[in-house]
């Protein structure tokens, strides 16, 4: 058993397709079905089970999953630690799926700043994480500060409404008045959806979400054409929205959105990684 024949294995368990995992390898279907079996001969146990055209982990795989990725990031972290050693500079990997707007500024800025850093982006969700990316920037409904996080900045949250809709001749709006509403949110799996459910459970219904939507430009478009209201995140997206068709109303009670810069606890931080963490921070606390 070596690291090649884990790397090949830890790539068919979580694409649970030889083929997909062969491309992705860039390596022939044939060699990774090879090197699988040879594997499960060493270990002495069938480590896959077959699933139509594809395989899912038995147990005994997902036990030697569960190693192969302890096995693995330690290994890569030896490496890292290594390079730091004799001061190469690393490539970061950053997922990013919040703030995005302040992308194309903070991927100028890096390479002006540091060019020795390459710096790499992805949209991977943390609870997903398969140690691919060094540092994680999300957002959430909590601040977070740990010895794996930083909360970076705080924002209240706004209510927007089209000039058209009768609500925006309030000055601040109470949750029980958007009871007949329809919310314009991101998917339901970000936090400014849950945001808007909690606001309007707490007001005493269930809001309707049937509108969601993967970039705030669309969720303006639609409040400007009185098809909705939205949670509008103060620091982040309010003062970007260029429609002179929405008004920005604070509501009766609080709540913030929190944007968070986030790695995995295991995982050793290259130095290039703790200038990204640095450089992250002094952006963030301009926007507050």
């Amino acid at each position: 058993m070596n690291f090649l024949q884990l790397k090949y294995f830890k790539t068919v368990a979580e694409l649970e397709h030889i083929t997909n995992a062969a491309d992705q390898l860039y390596i022939s279907q044939p060699a990774l079905s090879k090197s699988i079996h040879l594997l499960e001969q060493e270990v002495g146990y069938p480590l896959f089970e077959r699933a139509g055209t594809g395989i899912q982990l038995n147990e005994n795989g997902r036990i030697l999953y569960n190693y192969a990725i302890s096995i693995l990031s330690s290994l890569e972290n030896a490496l890292t630690e290594i390079s730091d050693r004799n001061n190469h500079y690393q490539q970061v990997v950053l997922s990013m799926t919040a703030a995005t707007q302040f992308l194309p500024d903070i991927l100028l800025n890096v390479k002006k700043k540091y060019p020795e850093i390459s710096l790499y982006i992805k949209q991977e969700s943390i609870q997903q994480a398969k140690h691919n990316c060094d540092l994680y920037l999300r957002s959430s409904t909590t601040p977070l500060n740990d010895v794996n996080a930083i909360t970076l900045l705080s924002e209240t949250c706004l209510i927007g409404i089209s000039k058209d809709n009768p609500l925006s001749a309030n000055q601040c709006i109470a949750p029980e008045m958007l009871r007949s509403e329809v919310f314009l949110t991101m998917q339901d799996q970000l936090p400014l959806y849950w945001i808007t459910c909690d606001l309007c459970q707490n007001a005493g219904f269930k809001p309707n979400t049937n509108l969601q939507f993967d970039n705030r430009e669309t969720i303006f478009d639609l409040i400007s054409a009185n098809m909705g209201v939205s949670i509008i995140p103060g620091k982040t997206w309010a003062p970007y929205m260029k429609h002179s068709g929405i008004v920005l109303r604070p509501l009766t009670v609080s709540y913030s959105r929190y944007i968070i810069l986030q790695w995995l606890k295991d995982k050793y931080l290259s130095k290039s990684a703790n200038i990204i963490i640095k450089y992250l921070q002094d952006y963030f606390l301009k926007l507050n």
